[in-house]
Parts: structure tokens; sequence; C-alpha cells
């Protein structure tokens, strides 16, 4: 005959055994889980972003593989956060707003100082690499009349009809 005590440390044992299946059958759940995850909306839309900026709303949507209605759900969270702004030619990171800012400035400044504005010199002016403010560095040359030639195996930004030397 077993007595109480015996009968009790025997319950604790079979106890702690089920708690220590229980907890690696949780983890190896976790872990089926976590194989099984895809990437959130937000993070979709982030990874789009990256890719390319600014973007439609429709293209967004297309590129980041989310439906529209998730877009306007998660669009006012993103923008409260500081994460996307809309601008005039669609939606993009505010980094890269910031950096069109930059950029800017850097072309006034640039304007007024340097005979010859390169694309080194704006990236220099900016603290990125050119190849990184490229593209914005032709929206910008665009929208302000100006043109990007090549000069000396250099790119350039110069008004329209400026004669470089």
């Amino acid at each position: 005959m077993i007595n109480a005590k015996d009968f009790f440390d025997y319950r604790c044992k079979v106890a702690k055994g089920l708690f220590s299946v229980v907890a690696r059958l949780q983890m190896m759940e976790k872990q089926k889980i976590s194989h099984k995850t895809r990437l959130c909306a937000e993070a979709k839309l982030i990874i789009a972003l990256l890719r390319k900026q600014p973007q439609a709303k429709d293209e967004l949507c297309k590129n980041a593989g989310i439906h529209r209605s998730t877009f306007y759900r998660i669009r006012l969270l993103l923008k409260e956060r500081g994460i996307i702004k809309e601008t005039e030619d669609g939606f993009a990171l505010w980094t890269y707003i910031e950096l069109e800012k930059a950029i800017e400035n850097a072309l006034d400044k640039l304007e007024e100082t340097a005979s010859v504005i390169t694309f080194n010199k704006i990236a220099s002016e900016v603290g990125v690499h050119p190849s990184e403010i490229e593209p914005i560095i032709y929206r910008i040359a665009k929208k302000r009349g100006m043109e990007v030639r090549l000069d000396k195996g250099e790119k350039v930004v110069a008004r329209e009809g400026t004669v470089l030397f």
C-alpha cells in the first residue's frame, strides 16, 4: 500500500513531466508557426516603398501585395507615426521626404556659390552617396526647369540653355 506522502511525490513528478511535455509542445508549435508566418501589411508596404519612392496609391498596393481597403486602414497609422508621408507624386517614407528637402536646399546653396553643380557636389552637401539621390535630382531638376547633362564624364545639373565650359 502507498502512503499519502509517496502518492503526493508521485503526482508531483507526473505533473512536472506533463509541464515539461507541454512546454516542449508549445515551443515546437511556436517554431512551426514562425515558419508559416507572413509579413504584416505594414511591413509589405514599407518594403515596397524602400524599392521605389514615391508611389501612387494603386501602384503601391499592387507592389506591396495588399488590398486597397487594407492600405486605407493602415495608412493613417503609418502617417500618424511619421513613417510615411503623402507627396504630390504619391506616398513615400519620411526619410525620402527629408532627403528631397535636403537636396533642394543643397541645390539652392550650390546655385549661388558654384559655377558647375555636379551630382557629387550635391551628394557631398547632403551627406549621401550620389547613387542614392540620383532619381530625386532628376525629379527636382525637371520641376525647376533644369536639365541633367554629362560634362567631362560627370553628371551635372544646369539651367536649360546654360553653356558649360
